[in-house]
């Protein structure tokens, strides 16, 4: 392993992670107008490389085991083409050309359905649904054709993909991926809250429910959202004494 190179990588990488965090920040709680940035500290943002790290991680060895099972099917193909073209030759040909263009229409008009709905079922999951597999499936791709774009143009088609343009190729799956986990995000926040009990210096206290939602917490600050009036609560943490996290049910 070349460590200069790794070291290299890493000093390059580490400010794109921590864009890559404050689009998932910016996003998240951007859906209910909060300016996050104005309530970190220094150390927290230089900290915001964490969380995309893991998901580079994650969906990497998600790309890993797309490409073994892409790569398996092709052999699978290939063989079983092999031990078909013998017995294709002995065997006479009894289709009628009838039934063979019936075919080949049938077979055309599937893939032009599953072009035309897959793309639709997919944007239906990630955007309204938020479901996590269509989500994990779109931003694979997204990396793997960002591989197949980089080697196609590097004109090396002899070799394959350097871990550096693997990397490079990460960029727009990262990009997307920071946006669409702050959206997902902000629904389970308000689709499962959350239950706090909240006792401030002052000797007053609330609940979270599902009128007020908890949304997180800087070093500095709490955040909460009113769902009736429509409108957040900021909590300097000096301000409170104690919190209680009720279990779920």
């Amino acid at each position: 392993m070349d460590f200069k190179k790794v070291s290299e990588l890493t000093a390059v990488a580490i400010p794109f992670l921590i864009l890559c965090s404050s689009i998932q920040l910016w996003t998240y709680y951007g859906h209910w107008n909060i300016p996050i940035f104005d309530y970190l500290s220094t150390a927290e943002i230089l900290f915001l490389f964490i969380w995309p790290m893991l998901t580079i991680l994650f969906l990497g060895a998600l790309y890993a085991v797309f490409m073994l099972i892409l790569a398996g099917g092709a052999a699978l193909w290939v063989l079983n083409t092999r031990e078909a073209k013998p017995n294709e030759a002995e065997a006479p040909t009894t289709t009628s050309d009838g039934q063979s263009k019936a075919g080949r229409v049938y077979g055309v008009l599937s893939l032009a359905a599953m072009a035309i709905f897959g793309p639709l079922l997919l944007f239906q999951g990630i955007w309204y649904d938020y479901e996590i597999v269509p989500a994990v499936i779109v931003h694979v791709v997204i990396w793997f054709g960002a591989c197949i774009g980089i080697w196609y143009l590097r004109g090396k088609k002899e070799e394959q993909l350097p871990l550096e343009w693997a990397l490079v190729a990460a960029i727009p799956m990262l990009l997307s991926a920071s946006f669409f986990y702050g959206r997902y995000q902000a629904h389970y926040a308000t689709t499962y809250p959350v239950l706090q009990s909240i006792v401030l210096t002052d000797g007053t206290s609330f609940a979270t429910d599902a009128n007020v939602v908890y949304l997180g917490k800087t070093s500095g600050f709490y955040f909460y959202y009113k769902t009736v009036e429509k409108e957040s609560l900021i909590l300097p943490a000096s301000q409170i004494k104690s919190v209680t996290i009720k279990p779920s049910n």
